[in-house]
């Protein structure tokens, strides 16, 4: 049997989260019958800007699919996407094909190995909920194991965590294993600072996407809790025993964490179109797939252009929110029969956490002035952004009836 959708998203992470709710909330406002079908692997939105707590704590940082769409008549389809043709306007998934009238693709990322030797078969990357509990409970064996180890240097190398990559990623999560190192160790019987971590990067400061001053200022603050950098440091290979670094040589650890980079689902590469070095899908300012204005592509598995700067806007989870948003309008301005809008992105600041209750970073106020956070402050601002997706998603499960009952 082959499904037709008349809209059809790939992806239910920020973009294409964001992209069917709003598809369904105009259909419901406008009372306009259109066929809308959502395809995700799992069958919760992962909230992944919170991923780095996830791999240091139990919480929980996603929010289930069904309880997001059971008000909304659409359909929803838990399967692994195997390919793309868009030219016979389909959609091949583990559950069968998918065929469509318009194609909105949010597929993600993959984490980028560079095709460094040995680091993909002895690492720990840091993209999905699976991995986030397997480097939690890796962490925590580690510790255990160097508390029962009477060898100095195997305890070291198993207390020795090296964080591969100083940008979003590689700093929010050492600032998590800084607290997390601490209480473990104290409580298998070892020093709170016998941990040590040690984070790698090619480039010569932290956080190059902020300014010279708040990268100093999180570096800074990192070293005090006890963080080691090795800036403008490349690494070379990795195995089991350890990583080597260029320049700096073998350092042995039990634990390599890559944050160094990622690329687009690999999935890109079958569609047959001109794709970055990235693996990102070129799309136009209304974020079309040039030569098949029926397909979208947005977040982390499409490149546009900033018309302000002509480079490429940055893959952030609040880009993808407004990708998402205005693939979804573009859409439904060509079901009637309506011109297509360009996108014009409007970063609203970035703040990069250090630690459960500090952060750095900065927010835009009224038209264009930019004010700086750091320290709690900036811890503030970085769980009011959180949780301000947080409450539109709970919006679309709760109704007025609910909260007064």
């Amino acid at each position: 049997m082959i499904e037709r959708s008349q809209v059809l998203v790939v992806g239910a992470g920020y973009a294409g989260l964001n992209a069917i709710l709003r598809f369904a909330d105009r259909r419901e406002a406008e009372h306009k019958p259109r066929d809308l079908a959502l395809i995700d692997r799992n069958l919760y939105h992962l909230v992944k800007i919170r991923l780095h707590e996830a791999a240091a704590r139990d919480t929980d940082v996603t929010s289930s699919l069904n309880e997001l769409l059971e008000d909304h008549a659409l359909a929803f389809h838990q399967t692994t996407v195997t390919g793309l043709d868009f030219a016979e306007r389909r959609v091949t998934t583990t559950g069968g094909p998918y065929h469509y009238d318009y194609l909105l693709l949010a597929l993600g990322s993959v984490t980028n190995f560079f095709n460094i030797p040995g680091l993909e078969e002895n690492s720990f990357a840091l993209e999905s909920l699976a991995q986030a509990v397997r480097l939690r409970g890796h962490i925590e064996e580690q510790v255990v194991e160097a508390a029962g180890s009477s060898d100095p240097p195997e305890r070291e190398r198993r207390l020795r965590f090296v964080i591969g990559g100083a940008g979003y990623t590689g700093i929010e999560l050492a600032g998590e294993m800084v607290e997390m190192l601490a209480r473990l160790c104290a409580r298998v019987g070892l020093d709170r600072d016998a941990g040590q971590i040690i984070v790698v990067d090619a480039q010569p400061r932290v956080l190059p996407m902020l300014d010279e001053e708040s990268s100093a200022y999180a570096a800074g603050e990192l070293e005090k809790m006890g963080v080691q950098f090795r800036l403008g440091v490349k690494v070379a290979s990795c195995s089991h025993e350890g990583v080597t670094l260029d320049p700096g040589g073998f350092v042995p650890t039990a634990s390599m964490i890559w944050a160094g980079g990622i690329r687009a689902n690999l999935l890109m590469a079958s569609a047959g179109v001109e794709m970055n070095k990235q693996g990102r899908l070129i799309v136009d300012p209304m974020l079309r797939v040039p030569g098949y204005p029926e397909v979208f592509a947005v977040g982390d598995c499409a490149v546009a252009l900033d018309p302000k700067t002509n480079q490429p806007i940055p893959a952030t989870a609040q880009l993808a929110l407004q990708e998402g948003e205005l693939a979804a309008e573009n859409i439904l301005r060509a079901l009637e029969g309506q011109e297509p809008i360009r996108f014009d992105p409007r970063s609203r600041g970035e703040v990069v956490s250090l630690g459960h209750d500090r952060a750095v970073g900065w927010a835009k106020l009224l038209g264009d002035r930019q004010i700086k956070l750091r320290g709690l402050i900036g811890g503030l601002a970085k769980r009011a952004g959180q949780a301000e997706w947080t409450m539109h998603l709970w919006r679309e499960t709760h109704h007025l009836d609910d909260i007064y009952r």
